[in-house]
């Protein structure tokens, strides 16, 4: 009888071990295959920016023939800096930089906010969002915080449609 209940005991314990370590590889499956999905996409909003250069067109250009003048960037990684960088050698003023990270960016001339302190005064005309996998969610949080005049739009777009 004893050993019985240790083989049931043992065949159980298996099992849940078994279990367990699917949902664990599940779960790292489903990461990967996010993670994959981004750096896809990250690819190609790169590759269509380096298409829009090669003919001789910029952001800088299409933001100004929009009307905006007062830019601020939501997402500093690297496609948000790359921005910044455009947008300055493009001769726009580019007010403010939104980050949750923001205490641990530094990009010389930017003035970098956490998302948690946006406000109605911060004095911007457009919000560009370089964050590629939430744009909606990030424009719903800038929308209910700050003036309803501020044009919230996505990098992704703004490549699209020049």
């Amino acid at each position: 009888m004893n050993i019985f209940f240790s083989i049931v005991s043992l065949i159980i314990g298996v099992l849940i071990g078994c279990l367990y370590m699917k949902k664990i590889l599940i779960n790292r499956i489903v990461f990967w295959k996010q993670m994959s999905d981004k750096h896809l996409l990250l690819f190609e909003l790169s590759n269509k920016w380096i298409e829009i250069h090669q003919k001789n067109k910029n952001i800088s250009e299409y933001i100004r023939n929009m009307g905006y003048c007062q830019i601020g960037i939501y997402g500093l990684s690297y496609l948000g800096q790359r921005l910044f960088e455009e947008l300055i050698d493009g001769g726009l003023e580019v007010v403010c930089g939104f980050d949750r990270r923001a205490d641990s960016i530094n990009i010389p001339g930017l003035s970098i906010i956490s998302p948690d302190n946006i406000h109605k005064n911060i004095d911007v005309d457009i919000i560009i969002v370089t964050s590629i996998m939430q744009y909606e969610k990030i424009r719903n949080i800038i929308s209910d915080r700050m003036n309803k005049r501020v044009k919230i739009i996505s990098l992704e777009s703004i490549l699209y449609n020049i």
